[in-house]
């Protein structure tokens, strides 16, 4: 049997909407990956901005497209994770080193949360970012109850400040930031621990970030971002 046959087995058992890719337009690169690039494109009938995801043939096989497939249709109905709209196939194949196959997927008009960052960083108010690090939280709390194993954390991306997963990585360690809340501290340093026994689970994380948003039980924090570090861990810069 064909390969591609599986896709089409997996579209027509969970009802997955196929597109025709001549109804896509203004098609633009917007992202690359080790596993693919994602396109900006506007579908043509009701002017939906839509993102395409497309896959290298060489480091994904049909397989674990299918995979992949899968569980979309398992978290779609999470807000905090990107929706699947559905499926097209590219006829054309500009993309040489591409499977034909792309994802129809909700556009994050925000891009990642890197970028964001880079952006509005200092603007950003301790309400804002419990509201990410909440929304982050109850995406993995969600992915955990499915059973599911997070991958990549680089392309968690935000639409208008509500957080959207679509692949989680393991976090890097950095040190104490002046301003920041002790609970919030105490959250992320429980969390580090070296004994995985020790380390709460996410339900733990969710409720204690829920009561750290509670004004209530916020401890006052310094407002200043003169000790706010201008770069990310791995050394890129916050900055526009």
């Amino acid at each position: 049997m064909n390969p591609s046959d599986d896709i089409q087995k997996l579209l027509d058992e969970e009802r997955i909407k196929f597109y025709n890719y001549s109804n896509f337009k203004d098609v633009k690169l917007v992202g690359c990956g080790g596993f693919g690039n994602v396109y900006r494109a506007v579908l043509e009938n009701n002017e939906l901005i839509v993102a395409l995801k497309s896959f290298k043939s060489n480091n994904m096989t049909i397989k674990e497209i299918v995979n992949e497939l899968k569980l979309h249709c398992k978290v779609d109905i999470h807000s905090n994770i990107i929706r699947l709209y559905g499926v097209t196939k590219n006829e054309d194949n500009i993309i040489l080193d591409s499977m034909r196959y792309m994802f129809v997927l909700e556009y994050a008009d925000g891009g990642t949360l890197r970028s964001y960052f880079q952006n509005h960083f200092k603007r950003l108010n301790w309400n804002d970012k419990l509201d990410f690090a909440l929304q982050i939280s109850k995406a993995v709390k969600f992915l955990h109850a499915e059973n599911i194993v997070h991958r990549d954390l680089d392309d968690v991306e935000q639409h208008q400040l509500v957080l959207l997963i679509s692949d989680i990585k393991n976090g890097v360690r950095e040190k104490d930031i002046q301003g920041t809340s002790p609970a919030y501290i105490k959250i992320y340093k429980d969390c580090w621990q070296y004994d995985p026994d020790l380390r709460p689970d996410i339900q733990q994380v969710v409720s204690s970030l829920e009561n750290i948003k509670n004004p209530e039980n916020l401890e006052p924090t310094i407002e200043s971002t003169d000790n706010i570090p201008d770069t990310f861990p791995d050394g890129e810069s916050m900055q526009p």
